[in-house]
Protein backbone atom coordinates (compact mmCIF):
# COMPACT_ATOMS: atom_id res chain seq x y z
CA UNK A 1 0.00 0.00 0.00
CA UNK A 2 1.13 3.40 -0.76
CA UNK A 3 0.01 5.87 1.47
CA UNK A 4 0.01 9.57 0.54
CA UNK A 5 0.29 12.44 2.96
CA UNK A 6 -0.72 15.87 1.87
CA UNK A 7 -1.23 18.79 3.61
CA UNK A 8 -0.28 22.60 4.01
CA UNK A 9 3.45 23.30 4.47
CA UNK A 10 4.38 22.85 8.28
CA UNK A 11 1.20 20.60 9.04
CA UNK A 12 3.39 17.33 10.09
CA UNK A 13 3.37 15.38 7.65
CA UNK A 14 7.03 14.38 8.04
CA UNK A 15 6.76 13.74 11.59
CA UNK A 16 3.31 11.78 11.26
CA UNK A 17 5.16 9.42 8.39
CA UNK A 18 7.93 8.69 10.84
CA UNK A 19 5.37 8.18 13.29
CA UNK A 20 3.71 5.95 10.92
CA UNK A 21 6.62 4.28 9.83
CA UNK A 22 7.19 3.33 13.90
CA UNK A 23 3.65 1.46 13.99
CA UNK A 24 3.74 -0.26 10.90
CA UNK A 25 6.52 -2.13 10.89
CA UNK A 26 8.63 -3.02 7.43
CA UNK A 27 7.09 0.12 6.28
CA UNK A 28 9.33 2.69 4.49
CA UNK A 29 8.99 6.17 4.47
CA UNK A 30 9.80 8.08 0.65
CA UNK A 31 10.25 11.97 0.46
CA UNK A 32 9.72 13.12 -3.03
CA UNK A 33 11.03 16.14 -2.53
CA UNK A 34 14.73 15.28 -2.37
CA UNK A 35 14.26 14.12 -6.19
CA UNK A 36 13.07 17.96 -6.79
CA UNK A 37 16.17 19.01 -4.80
CA UNK A 38 18.17 17.14 -6.83
CA UNK A 39 16.87 17.94 -9.78
CA UNK A 40 16.86 21.36 -8.87
CA UNK A 41 20.08 21.43 -8.03
CA UNK A 42 21.20 19.38 -11.36
CA UNK A 43 19.50 21.41 -14.14
CA UNK A 44 20.75 25.08 -15.75
CA UNK A 45 18.77 27.75 -14.35
CA UNK A 46 16.89 28.14 -17.53
CA UNK A 47 15.39 24.62 -17.04
CA UNK A 48 14.47 24.99 -13.57
CA UNK A 49 11.00 26.29 -12.60
CA UNK A 50 10.34 27.85 -9.13
CA UNK A 51 8.80 24.64 -7.80
CA UNK A 52 10.11 21.97 -9.28
CA UNK A 53 6.44 19.96 -9.44
CA UNK A 54 6.45 21.63 -12.75
CA UNK A 55 8.97 19.75 -13.97
CA UNK A 56 7.54 16.93 -16.20
CA UNK A 57 10.46 14.97 -15.26
CA UNK A 58 9.84 15.53 -11.34
CA UNK A 59 6.27 13.96 -11.92
CA UNK A 60 7.48 11.04 -14.08
CA UNK A 61 10.76 10.08 -11.57
CA UNK A 62 8.06 10.38 -8.71
CA UNK A 63 5.89 8.02 -10.33
CA UNK A 64 8.43 5.64 -11.39
CA UNK A 65 10.21 5.65 -7.96
CA UNK A 66 6.82 4.70 -6.25
CA UNK A 67 6.02 1.99 -8.69
CA UNK A 68 9.15 0.70 -8.26
CA UNK A 69 9.26 0.32 -4.80
CA UNK A 70 5.70 -1.06 -4.46
CA UNK A 71 6.77 -3.91 -6.81
CA UNK A 72 9.90 -4.81 -4.35
CA UNK A 73 9.61 -3.64 -0.93
CA UNK A 74 7.14 -5.93 0.96
CA UNK A 75 5.93 -2.94 3.42
CA UNK A 76 3.67 -0.12 2.81
CA UNK A 77 5.37 3.12 1.16
CA UNK A 78 4.38 6.17 3.36
CA UNK A 79 5.06 9.53 0.97
CA UNK A 80 4.49 13.02 3.52
CA UNK A 81 4.43 15.34 0.25
CA UNK A 82 2.18 18.69 -0.40
CA UNK A 83 0.69 18.46 -3.93
CA UNK A 84 -1.78 20.96 -4.46
CA UNK A 85 -2.30 21.15 -8.56
CA UNK A 86 -5.08 18.26 -8.86
CA UNK A 87 -3.21 17.58 -12.42
CA UNK A 88 -0.18 16.83 -11.06
CA UNK A 89 -1.29 14.64 -8.21
CA UNK A 90 -3.68 12.81 -10.96
CA UNK A 91 -0.98 12.01 -13.28
CA UNK A 92 1.38 10.85 -10.11
CA UNK A 93 -1.30 8.66 -8.80
CA UNK A 94 -3.35 7.85 -11.57
CA UNK A 95 -2.06 4.85 -13.10
CA UNK A 96 -0.02 3.83 -9.67
CA UNK A 97 -3.83 3.31 -8.23
CA UNK A 98 -4.42 1.40 -11.04
CA UNK A 99 -1.90 -1.16 -10.14
CA UNK A 100 -1.38 -0.64 -6.35
CA UNK A 101 -3.82 0.63 -3.63
CA UNK A 102 -2.54 3.98 -2.87
CA UNK A 103 -4.50 5.65 0.06
CA UNK A 104 -4.47 9.73 -0.13
CA UNK A 105 -4.87 10.99 3.67
CA UNK A 106 -4.98 15.53 3.80
CA UNK A 107 -3.44 16.31 7.32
Amino acid sequence: MIIWLNGAFGAGKTQTAYALQRRLPGSYVCAPEKAGYFLRANLPSGLRPSDFQDLPLWRALTADMLRFLAERHPGHIIVPMTLVNRAYYDEITGALSREHDVRHLIL
